[in-house]
Order: C-alpha cells, then structure tokens, then sequence
C-alpha cells in the first residue's frame, strides 16, 4: 500500500486523511507534538516542526510517500515544495512556493500579468510606513507581507492608528516585511480550484461576507455560487489561468480572492497555493459543484492524471457560516447540540464553547466559532438554513456593557 504524507494534523487536515485513506492510501501525518485529532485519525503519525523542512524530508524517506500534502494552511507549502522536490514527486518548485507564500511577491507577479491589484508598498521601517501611506493616501492596509489567517491586518484611516498597525503587522511577519496597501471597497468574490501539470480548472466562484468589526477581513460566510455575475466569474476563471499557469506547478489547489468595485472594476488582493480555509475545498466546494477537489488533488500529488472540468458548472448551492463572540465570559450555552441535525447543515466544527470559557476581543479570523457548511438548491435555502442557526444557537457573554449574544455580522 503506497503512502501519503500529510503536512499538519489539526481538524483541517482530517477531512484530507480521511479522503486519503478512503482511496487505498496509507495516510502519514507529521505535525509538532499536541493533542491533534489527525494523529487519530491517520494510519500512523510523526512528530516534526512543519517548518523544518529535513526534519520532514528525512520522514518522508524513512515512510517512502508517494506524496505530500496538506489543507487550508499556508505553514506547509514551502515545506511540501522543497521535500518533494528533493524526491521528485509531484508539487510546485519551491520558488513558486516562495511567490505564493510571500504577498509582495504575488503581487509583483500579477502586475508582470497584467492582472488589476491594488497599489502597495513593502516597507520594513514605520517611517517607511508613513511615507508609503501618504503616497497611497489614506485610507489604507496595512498587513504582513507573509502570514495567514488575517492575522496582523489593519484598516488604518488615521496617522495616529499606523504605529501601532505596523508594530502588529511585523509582530506576525516572518521575513520582517510589512505591505502599506491601497484599500479597495467592494464585494469580496473567492475562488478555488486544482493545478495538475501546469493545467489549471476553476472549480467554483463565490461571494464572501465579512463582519462588521474592526478588521474588515475577518470573513462570515462564503456562498456558491453566490449570485456572483457570469462576466464576472468568467474573467476570474480567465485571470486564475494566467495566475497559475507556467509556474511550474504538477500538483497543488489554489484559491484566489477578488473584489469587484461598484464601478466593476475587479482587483485581485490575494492569491494562495492551497486550498481555503473554512473546510471550503474539503466540503463546500464539492457540495456546490460535484467535483471532489480533495480526490483529484489527492491523484496529482501522487502523479496520476486528473481529469479537470473545463468550465465551472453547479449541482447545489453551498457554503459556510461563522459567528464571533464579544470579550466577556460566557454565562449561558444552547442550542449548540442541535446543529448538526438541522435542515441544511452539512458539517460543523463548532467546538469548545461552555459556561465559564474567557473570550477575547476578536482581531482576526482564529476567533471566528464555526465554521458551519449549509447545502441547499438555492441561495435562499442557505440564508434559510443560517436563519434557524441565529434562532437556535443562544450563547450569552456578560462583557463591560452588559450581556450580549453571538456576532453574526
């Protein structure tokens, strides 16, 4: 039986080993030692720091995979391109990996292409900073040019807010860059999709909703197709070709984020080599289209063929829902066993919430509750189905202004 190494073993990794084991693969996952429910549910385990790229190589020999892969992450695509380039299986170059992993990189990459992206800047100073937004003129975004999870991203509309804007944003960079960003307002459109021998399918187009807090990006739901229009989802499809084809890559999915202005203008502000976070490759894309996107990844990552769609089609509408809570402590908890049996829920993870349980203020997407995938035949099953959600799910936080209930946009 050949094996399948994966790159993390958190609960965005289990749908992947799972889907890896269901295909007559033995799954492997490696991650830093913790209670991980991908050591259960793998065939075996290893314990290894994701970024120590010999660490993982010497594993990946001693297990002799025929693949490496991973989910919703961005922690394991450099790792995953330079192992495999080492043995020879099917990946990315680890230069494409650098690219993808690295924003100012993207979008350097996107202006050779042609592709509309926003103005931008990498600065390391705060003084470089300031001058860059002036350039731009406020407001601006200020973000690490290489993390995750929207971890360290500011709206700043104020001078007096862009010390400490760039003080986090460097907190959460590796290579100590930080990007000065011209803000572009609109409706967020997602896509995803699989790159097999330099052959690239947009598998689905969508619109994203974000709460209305602080952090403008921190993301409450994603719908497909979500109304979104077809000249628009086409050019999508037409730029995510030009995005990722040629770039050397054998095996990887992808998901690329847009906003349409309200003048139709389309800007591209981010682009990954991996799939969504939020189950959307594992669960919501497969609803939304039929094409089991883990599956084909699964068979390019181990060199078999794949047979990609050539247009984006739909059989179900689809997507997920988030809350937040406000900062306080959690007083009261219900309704939360009844979501999985509920019309129009597919999955959930919604975990870990009890009586007495500290909440922070929520600065990014890691303090979103959920997700929870809704599946239907229409738009207006979905906004039915999150509907029952927001009538059932009673959580109630005493904070500093009294007793307040879930964040559902």
């Amino acid at each position: 039986m050949k094996t399948v190494m994966v790159l993390g073993a958190a609960i965005g990794q289990v749908p992947l080993i799972q889907k890896i084991r269901g295909m007559g693969f033995r799954a492997v996952a490696v991650s830093c030692a913790g209670d991980y429910p991908g050591f259960t549910a793998a065939d075996e385990y290893a314990i290894a720091d994701i970024l120590d790229k010999q660490a993982v190589l010497e594993i990946a020999r001693q297990k002799s995979v025929c693949g490496i892969v991973f989910d919703q992450s961005e922690i394991g695509v450099r790792t995953a391109a330079w192992v495999c380039e080492q043995l020879g299986l099917a990946c990315m170059p680890y230069a494409t990996a650098c690219l993808f992993t690295d924003k100012a990189l993207t979008y350097e990459r996107c202006r050779r292409l042609g592709i509309p992206s926003p103005e931008q800047y990498a600065v390391q100073t705060l003084q470089e900073a300031i001058e860059a937004a002036h350039k731009i003129g406020l407001p601006v975004m200020i973000k690490p040019a290489d993390s995750s999870g929207s971890c360290g991203v500011h709206l700043v509309s104020k001078s007096s807010e862009a010390a400490s804007a760039f003080s986090d944003a460097m907190r959460f960079s590796v290579s100590k860059t930080v990007l000065v960003q011209e803000y572009v307002r609109g409706q967020e459109i997602v896509s995803g999709g699989l790159v097999s021998n330099n052959q690239v399918a947009t598998i689905a187009v969508g619109r994203r909703e974000n709460f209305r807090v602080k952090n403008p990006y921190i993301f409450s739901a994603t719908y497909f197709p979500g109304q979104v229009a077809t000249s628009v989802a086409d050019r999508i499809a037409a730029w995510n070709e030009r995005l990722y084809k040629d770039a050397g890559i054998a095996a990887a999915m992808f998901q690329a984020e847009y906003i349409v202005q309200p003048e139709g203008r389309i800007v591209l502000i981010d682009a990954a080599a991996r799939g969504g976070g939020a189950f959307l490759s594992s669960h919501v894309i497969p609803l939304a289209t039929g094409f089991d996107l883990h599956a084909a990844y699964i068979q390019a990552a181990c060199g078999q063929a794949v047979a990609l769609p050539d247009k984006t089609a739909y059989c179900s509408a689809a997507g997920y829902v988030c809350f937040l809570l406000p900062k306080g402590k959690i007083v009261h908890v219900s309704g939360l066993d009844a979501i999985a049996s509920m019309p129009g829920v597919a999955y959930h993870s919604v975990n870990g919430l009890a009586v007495g349980k500290e909440t922070q203020e929520p600065t990014d997407k890691r303090f979103r509750c959920g997700p929870i995938v809704l599946c239907g035949k229409t738009q207006a099953d979905l906004d039915a189905a999150r509907n029952r959600l927001k009538q059932t799910i009673d959580v109630q936080v005493q904070t500093e202004r009294g007793i307040e209930g879930p964040i559902w946009e």
